[in-house]
């Protein structure tokens, strides 16, 4: 067992390091006198009485008791007279023979143990042990691959090391524990941490922070490659000049947060109360005030209202009910809330506080009757307060990408093939975008750490999803503070979900006003296993590494001479002390000041140092990795990236929740009544291969989980194309629904539905449901044999239209809400 305090030597150990020289003298000399007589006596009683002659007759030994003692000097004595006999000689050699044998063996003893213990003033640990770690340390701490192990699919690389050749070794870590690294901007930390994990080291999900989209460019591609499902989540992505607006649109996928909510469950008011408070609390900061506390609890209440009741299930949806131009008052809307027949049919069997059996959502009627209750000044500040959160998702783009969802949360883990989700916000959107990231985020850490993730299996807990699932989040600190990772980090491991946080530095995670304080940011810190240093640029954050760092004792030897005399003195005397001190392994202006990446303009062309803080033992003193000095990396990072996004799920189907209403509380009118269900199965079962078209007539291939080319057709289906329905008053056309009255032709810009519904939902203009007649679209329709064999007369005009477009046009049912909006939102 190591201690670390083991070389340190107390007033003892220091008397007997100062009294050892004396000491092996001491014990060299009287083993030379004693050695000399006992191997003189035992020389002389050996060869005595082997001769006839007594050679030491007159001389007299010493007596020890009754046995004779005969010193060296009488066999001097004795050899110088008798010399010339070989008895004399055979005396005298091996008597002297074996007293320097040891005497020498004493002495090399004696001044060996005095050199330790001497030595021991010089390496003591009296002030601090710290030291860099050894190649032997560095392979106890299992960063190092070992020697034909199998490949790990789960490895982070956190920096490198190099050997005695000079060969830099990757340092892997393949645990479960979390990583954090301290990296300011351009220190080379996405080229040398974030980039090789993607491009090799994690095969399992990931769900990575990618301001700028760079990482998605340079390892979506690789990831698509080895069979993964890649997901690139862009909600601030619009339209740019002339490009194909297909191609662009696909590129990026759907995400609805509404979708996640487990509706109909015990479990819905506790997944809107989460959203709601990340909505209301955008920057992490609490609920500070009145205003916000109250929005909570209204915000609460409309979503779970939206959600049962109204079309548009989307937080654009959300922010849209209270503001609606056909009510008279807000009061109208919260009157809605409180006489709508949430769950018409009765099948959750809501009571309210007397038990009495109700249609009305109890929760949703008591939040509306208080806000009728209070006074017209709260009122309007508690909407104004609630509506202020709304306002990103008043912005189309931001409306578009969160219209449905292509996965959902527990896809990270739960899908047959790992997943890749980029989210990607672009830096002039990272500030607008931030409550939506964060949103997406707290679902992800929430919903992984419920009760029913971990099952009992041999005697332990463990997770039931598939895949383990990494975190890479860049930029940690600028997400805002979000209580969700501070107060599960200590057992996430334990959900088989990882973090590889990245931060600038200690100050920008402790900021109080924008992050997690001091405390916060300890109990992050604390619970990554890995620390990983980049060269800082904060003097905060260096004195804190020197602390880490730890310190080491430093032995000063000071000799002090005298002298007397005048013109030419005399030395009087000398004296010599040794002292110690205690000395930072790296002081802060050195922590500073390390080698960071030489560059050549923009690009690193050598590597800098860096530190790697490994719990438990010794730092590393190490040196950046770089992928593009890596062919493998390289060759990896050069593979395109997907040109369309991958799909993990379907949207939500609200019929399966709430049957024939599909959610939609108030009555239907005349030309609203729903779809058969096994009509809908029907469109699922046959829109499942599908392809996706775009408006410039590119097919997309639909989702296999699996890289391939797309294919491009450069005409559209000549079934379709420029088919006219009813005399020209209704054209659908090449992807794309415009509807045209001949009494009143609209103008390009006004009522006008584009085909930004597949990815932008970008309606511009209000388009009712009954602007085509039902009955010219059925016999449109059957005209071009698209209407299905078995249906009624009563279907919905976007019933019709979601059919004759997923079918003739190969359309996968995510790409219909340009069709969908002439019902209002409610054909999905």
């Amino acid at each position: 067992m190591h201690t670390p305090n083991q070389n340190v030597i107390d007033y003892k150990a220091q008397k007997a390091a100062r009294d050892a020289p004396f000491l092996a003298v001491a014990l060299t000399v009287i083993t030379a006198v004693f050695g000399s007589y006992a191997f003189s006596t035992m020389a002389v009683m050996f060869f005595m009485g082997k001769y006839s002659r007594n050679f030491f007759q007159g001389y007299v030994p010493l007596h020890l008791g009754s046995l004779p003692l005969y010193s060296p000097y009488a066999i001097y004595k004795a050899y110088m007279t008798y010399w010339q006999y070989p008895m004399m000689q055979h005396v005298t050699f091996s008597a002297a023979t074996l007293t320097v044998i040891a005497v020498v063996s004493v002495a090399v003893f004696q001044f060996i143990s005095s050199g330790r213990k001497q030595k021991a003033l010089y390496e003591t640990d009296l002030h601090g042990s710290a030291h860099w770690a050894t190649p032997k340390e560095v392979g106890q701490m299992a960063l190092l691959p070992a020697k034909g192990s199998k490949s790990s699919f789960k490895i982070c690389y956190v920096g490198g090391y190099p050997d005695d050749k000079g060969h830099l070794k990757y340092l892997q870590h393949s645990g479960s524990e979390h990583i954090i690294a301290f990296a300011p901007t351009r220190s080379g930390k996405g080229v040398g941490l974030v980039l090789p994990t993607l491009l090799g080291g994690w095969k399992e999900s990931v769900v990575t922070h990618d301001i700028k989209g760079e990482n998605y460019l340079l390892t979506a591609g690789y990831r698509r490659s080895i069979g993964q499902r890649v997901l690139k989540f862009n909600p601030g992505f619009g339209l740019a000049g002339d490009e194909d607006v297909g191609s662009q649109l696909a590129q990026c996928c759907h995400f609805n947060p509404l979708e996640e909510v487990r509706i109909g469950t015990q479990f819905e008011v506790k997944d809107v109360m989460n959203i709601a408070m990340m909505i209301v609390d955008p920057d992490g900061k609490g609920l500070n005030d009145h205003w916000q506390k109250t929005g909570f609890i209204l915000l609460t209440s409309v979503v779970l209202h939206v959600l049962y009741a109204e079309p548009d299930k989307t937080l654009r949806g959300v922010a849209a009910y209270l503001n609606d131009p056909e009510l008279k008052d807000v009061d109208e809307a919260f009157d809605k809330m409180m006489k709508v027949e949430h769950d018409p049919e009765g099948r959750f069997r809501w009571k309210d506080q007397h038990g009495n059996a109700v249609k009305v959502h109890p929760v949703i009627a008591q939040s509306a009757k208080e806000m009728i209750n209070k006074a017209e000044n709260e009122k309007t500040g508690v909407i104004s307060t609630m509506m202020s959160f709304l306002s990103l998702y008043r912005d189309p783009i931001v409306a578009g990408w969160t219209e449905y969802s292509d996965f959902h949360v527990m896809d990270l883990q739960d899908c047959e093939d790992p997943v890749s989700l980029y989210l990607v916000t672009s830096p002039e959107d990272k500030n607008r975008l931030k409550p939506l990231i964060r949103l997406v985020l707290n679902l992800i850490a929430s919903k992984f750490t419920s009760a029913d993730r971990l099952v009992e299996k041999g005697g332990r807990m463990e997770c039931v999803g598939k895949h383990h699932l990494m975190l890479l989040l860049d930029e940690f600190p600028s997400l805002g503070k979000m209580d969700v990772f501070q107060d599960t980090i200590a057992f996430l491991a334990g959900y088989n979900v990882k973090l590889f946080l990245i931060v600038q530095d200690k100050s920008q995670l402790e900021d109080e006003a924008h992050a997690y304080g001091k405390s916060g940011a300890m109990a992050i810190i604390n619970n990554c296993h890995v620390r990983i240093i980049y060269a800082p640029n904060e003097v905060q954050t260096a004195e804190w590494v020197s602390r880490m760092l730890g310190k080491k004792t430093v032995v000063m030897e000071n000799t002090n001479q005298s002298f007397e005399g005048g013109f030419l003195p005399s030395q009087k005397g000398q004296s010599r002390s040794i002292t110690y001190q205690a000395r930072e392994l790296l002081t802060p202006d050195e922590v500073l000041r390390l080698q960071g990446p030489v560059k050549e303009g923009s690009n690193i062309v050598k590597a800098g140092d860096m530190l790697i803080l490994v719990a438990g033992f010794a730092p590393i003193y190490g040196q950046q990795m770089l992928y593009f000095k890596d062919p493998r990396f390289l060759k990896r990072a050069q593979i395109p990236a997907p040109l369309q996004s991958d799909i993990t799920s379907q949207p939500k189907n609200y019929r399966d929740i709430f049957g024939e209403s599909g959610g939609v509380g108030a009555p239907p009118e005349s030309d609203d009544v729903d779809m058969p269900a096994d009509f809908y199965s029907q469109l699922d079962d046959d829109s499942t291969d599908s392809y996706e078209e775009t408006a410039e007539g590119g097919a997309l291939p639909a989702d296999t989980g699996m890289a391939g080319e797309p294919e491009f057709d450069d005409e559209p289906p000549d079934d379709l194309a420029g088919t006219d329905i009813n005399g020209g008053a209704e054209t659908i056309m090449d992807g794309e629904a415009e509807t045209v009255s001949e009494d009143d032709k609209i103008d390009d810009g006004e009522d006008e539905i584009v085909d930004g519904g597949a990815g932008m939902g970008a309606v511009s203009g209000d388009v009712e449901a009954g602007s085509l007649e039902l009955q010219d679209v059925q016999n449109a329709l059957a005209e071009i044999d698209l209407v299905p064999p078995e249906v009624s007369d009563d279907l919905r005009l976007s019933d019709l239209l979601h059919y004759q477009h997923s079918h003739s046009r190969g359309l996968r049912s995510r790409n219909v809400s340009d069709l969908s909006a002439l019902s209002g939102g409610q054909g999905r």
